[in-house]
């Protein structure tokens, strides 16, 4: 190659080089944007996540809550009956006593 062909070759490849060059450096500066947006995204998937899972153990409480005064109630009824009407309680019971030895037989 002569030396003129190869002073008119040297700008377009210098030319090529600071294109890609650039390129590059958008392509870095992409990835590190994406990085900053998925790390912003975690982050709030982590928050939303909390904020789900402590909804979750308030209504679960709650429930418990709920259910524990509804066991209270039945028991204190009861006690009531029973204080109310002894005998009825023990023929309620001598009843399902009765029952139980049937069904347990077969």
């Amino acid at each position: 190659m002569s030396l003129q062909t190869e002073l008119e070759h040297k700008p377009k490849a210098a030319a090529a080089a600071k294109g890609i060059d650039e390129d590059v450096d958008t392509l870095k500066s992409d990835f590190k944007t994406l990085k900053e947006d998925v790390s912003s995204l975690m982050a709030s998937l982590g928050k939303f996540t909390s904020h789900k899972a402590s909804e979750g153990a308030d209504k679960t409480r709650d429930m418990a809550k709920s259910a524990s005064d509804t066991a209270v109630d039945a028991k204190e009824t009861v006690e009531n009956k029973i204080r109310t009407n002894p005998l009825m309680a023990v023929g309620i019971a001598a009843g399902v006593g009765a029952a139980v030895a049937l069904l347990s037989r077969r």
